[in-house]
């Protein structure tokens, strides 16, 4: 398989149309048609279908193109990161987030991101549409699906697991439920951002228990379970945050992807691609933070010192950067 092939490929559905891709490339028409039939070969799928209009995606096609833009993503990262470490950058970046993670998880970030990029200006904005925009209002959006169309890019920054979590307080009262079944006898807490039975957590979980609570707020939801008003969902990063949230019923484990998606021409820009290294590096570490890898793992009592280990490091590699370098 010609990699080159892959720029052939995204080039000609960005602009729709093999004769446009072929005047950008600098290639033949022809030329571009033999590169796109090779890797139709090569992956074994139909790419574009031709028609009067030009050439338009098929269903493989899109999903080829979301991972061809990865990949090119990954090398510009690459680039990226070797420039901007020479570089004092500048400029905006406008993201969108859920209230879950925007504000109970990437605050404790933000001393660190704001050290490293003094010349840049976040604009972090708490927004309920977890689905793709059409008009996108930021530069970034977290959501918890992959975009299709053919301008935007969706890179996987990780995955969020959910678990049922109490407080010790709820579990001194009430007691541990040792069965999907013993939910029916214990107070079930919820969250729908449409404060509608279908789409809530519980639905989405399969538990048809009613709600003993329902809120549309990720945070009022975690500081009711905290209070001990209840059991309910939450990522299981929250174990990291506070180690006293106890997993219930860890059987009952469900997982989202979470991507950060954004328009092609949105990623050029150098604040842009700073954020969305420092997302990757820095807030959704799947190396570093296990509770964001593929795999499932159940929470720990060490979970709150690897954090603290983790964000140790990063204010280390901020003082690294401070440092004057002396003189020979």
């Amino acid at each position: 398989m010609d990699w080159d092939d892959f720029r052939v490929f995204t080039t000609v559905a960005r602009v729709g149309s093999y004769t446009r891709a072929a005047r950008e490339l600098s290639l033949t028409q022809p030329a571009v048609s033999r590169r796109i039939a090779r890797l139709e070969a090569a992956i074994g799928a139909k790419l574009f279908d031709r028609n009067t209009r030009g050439a338009e995606l098929t269903s493989e096609g899109e999903r080829v193109l979301n991972h061809a833009s990865a990949a090119e993503f990954s090398l510009g990262r690459a680039v990226s990161l070797a420039r901007d470490a020479t570089t004092n950058v500048e400029g905006t970046c406008k993201l969108g987030i859920g209230d879950g993670l925007g504000a109970g998880w990437m605050p404790r970030f933000m001393p660190s991101f704001l050290a490293m990029n003094p010349n840049i200006e976040l604009k972090l904005f708490i927004t309920h549409d977890r689905g793709a925009s059409k008009k996108p209002l930021f530069d970034l959006q977290i959501q918890y699906q992959e975009q299709m169309e053919p301008n935007n890019i969706a890179v996987r920054l990780g995955d969020l697991h959910f678990i049922l979590f109490a407080s010790p307080e709820y579990i001194s009262v009430h007691g541990t439920p040792s069965s999907p079944e013993d939910l029916a006898h214990h107070r079930i807490l919820d969250l729908s951002l449409a404060l509608t039975e279908k789409g809530t957590l519980a639905f989405w979980a399969g538990l048809s228990n009613k709600a003993a609570l329902f809120t549309n707020s990720s945070i009022a939801l975690g500081e009711c379970v905290r209070a001990g008003a209840g059991i309910s969902l939450l990522p299981t990063y929250a174990a990291s945050v506070d180690p006293r949230l106890t997993p219930i019923l860890p059987q009952l484990h469900f997982q989202s992807p979470v991507f950060v998606c954004y328009e092609r021409d949105a990623g050029s820009k150098p604040a842009v691609r700073k954020t969305i290294n420092f997302l990757k590096d820095a807030v959704f570490n799947r190396q570093e933070l296990p509770w964001f890898s593929e795999a499932f793992h159940l929470p720990t009592p060490q979970w709150r010192d690897m954090l603290k280990a983790h964000i140790a490091r990063l204010t280390k590699d901020v003082a690294g950067k401070r440092r004057p370098r002396s003189r020979p």
